[in-house]
């Protein structure tokens, strides 16, 4: 298990945790987060890596790194633009998956290497989201629990057409299913989103290994009884081990 948290710096607070859950042999799993008192912005990243052990875990890592490198190069910790946030994400995100697929074809075939990813910038004002696969982010807010993403997965496809419910999500036998994700192909489905930013408003970046033990309600709940991120990310995971925790967990919460 690891952990992270920033101290306050006038802005959000971060806490950032991962566990390999009571059934993975391998922590595939990832997240990263920037919160530099010299900049405006503040940036957080969620990572679920696919294609078993080390490659998933490779792939996870590997888009983690990626995004904050290219958060230093283009100095986006101070743009005030949001149409350029906006681009910074996409253009980096698709750069991403390019790099991972270019290595993916000097493996020797079979099952590629890839990750999902779900990403945030935190401006003063907005909220910048961008997602591949089924990693999501989650917004509190006066007694009311938001999702931001929207998954890339069969299941959810098939929610969409009223052929199964959100509760039965987590127990379908496709429920692994994902339709989107960073490396196993060129063709990448990605959603980038702006939301606006209020004071007051706590905010959840996870895998799927938390919201297939779980549910919403339960997750608003520990963001709104919580008293710091990292009293939520504690409840979180003891939560999630309690319900057989059969998947890696990655979690950043931002109060």
């Amino acid at each position: 298990m690891t952990y992270m948290q920033e101290k306050k710096s006038g802005r959000l607070i971060f806490a950032g945790g991962t566990h390999r859950g009571l059934c993975r042999e391998v922590n595939e799993d990832n997240f990263c987060y920037i919160d530099s008192p010299d900049e405006s912005n503040q940036f957080a990243v969620v990572a679920d890596g696919i294609g078993g052990h080390r490659d998933g875990q490779y792939a996870s890592m590997f888009c983690c790194s990626y995004m904050i490198q290219a958060w230093r190069k283009n100095n986006i910790g101070d743009e005030t633009d949001l149409e350029a946030v906006k681009e910074f994400l996409y253009h980096t995100v698709e750069a991403c998956n390019q790099e991972l697929y270019r290595q993916n074809q000097l493996k020797p075939p079979g099952k590629p290497m890839g990750s999902t990813i779900v990403a945030a910038v935190f401006m003063p004002t907005q909220v910048v989201v961008i997602h591949a696969g089924d990693s999501r982010i989650y917004m509190w807010h006066n007694n009311v629990m938001e999702r931001w993403s929207n998954d890339h997965s069969l299941v959810m496809e098939l929610v969409k057409k009223n052929i199964i419910t959100q509760e039965e999500m987590g127990s379908h036998p496709y429920s692994h299913v994902i339709l989107s994700s960073i490396g196993p192909a060129l063709k990448l489905k990605l959603d980038v989103n702006c939301f606006e930013r209020h004071r007051g408003q706590r905010f959840l970046l996870c895998s799927d290994g938390l919201i297939r033990n779980l549910s919403d309600a339960q997750l608003g709940d520990i963001l709104k009884s919580s008293n710091s991120p990292k009293a939520a990310l504690d409840q979180m995971i003891r939560d999630t081990l309690r319900a057989g925790a059969e998947d890696n967990i990655a979690i950043v919460c931002a109060f």
